[in-house]
């Protein structure tokens, strides 16, 4: 019994702490994508 709820207890901290990273790959997905978009916006207007 004793092993059996650390072996719970260690998979719901690995899934807490995986969860946490994901959100912060999301964050730094997205400003990359609004930095890009800003670098495309300025050749758009030296274009125009």
């Amino acid at each position: 019994m004793k092993k059996w709820f650390a072996w719970l207890a260690i998979a719901a901290s690995v899934l807490t702490l995986s969860s946490c990273g994901y959100n912060d790959f999301q964050a730094k997905d997205e400003a990359t994508k609004a930095a890009w978009g800003e670098v495309v916006n300025q050749y758009q207007r030296r274009a125009d």
